[in-house]
């Protein structure tokens, strides 16, 4: 990716992209992540994302 490109993906307004979900035990210690992104988002389309 140029630096072009970054340039204007810094001009696009916020977009949905997806959820993050965190993953606590009983102590709120940190055990998990998990990503769930919209495949269909704008955004990825810019970056030419390939599910």
């Amino acid at each position: 990716m140029t630096n072009d490109s970054l340039s204007q993906l810094a001009l696009i307004a916020p977009t949905y992209l997806g959820e993050l979900v965190l993953v606590y035990n009983e102590n709120l210690e940190f055990i998990d992540e998990n990503w769930l992104l919209d495949i269909d988002s704008s955004i990825l389309a810019l970056l030419n994302f390939k599910a």
